[in-house]
């Protein structure tokens, strides 16, 4: 079972529905994906960073916050849920971008 944790954007962008996105991937993970709050990244195998634009927000800083974790980051609310949660159960990369659609 793969641990994730996600951290969020500052939400600048009101036309993308971050949270309603979030909930759409961990329904299509099912059980293979348990989900901590970001406060926990030291327990996590993924780090999944939701930016809500182009600036990536959500992906400042990371390395400070990575540890072990690899990091799958999402920019402007890629609907590719499916193919993101495929990513992280094959243990693709220690680091991915799946840009804007």
């Amino acid at each position: 079972m793969i641990r994730a944790a996600i951290k969020y954007c500052g939400g600048c962008n009101p036309s993308y529905d971050r949270v309603e996105w979030v909930r759409r991937l961990q329904e299509l993970a099912g059980p293979d994906i348990t989900w901590h709050a970001f406060a926990q990244q030291d327990a996590v195998d993924v780090l999944i960073l939701v930016s809500g634009c182009e600036r990536e927000c959500a992906a400042m800083d990371v390395g400070r916050f990575q540890g072990s974790a690899r990091c799958v980051s999402i920019t402007c609310g890629t609907p590719r849920q499916k193919e993101i949660v495929g990513s992280i159960v094959a243990s693709e990369p220690r680091c991915t971008t799946m840009g804007s659609r």
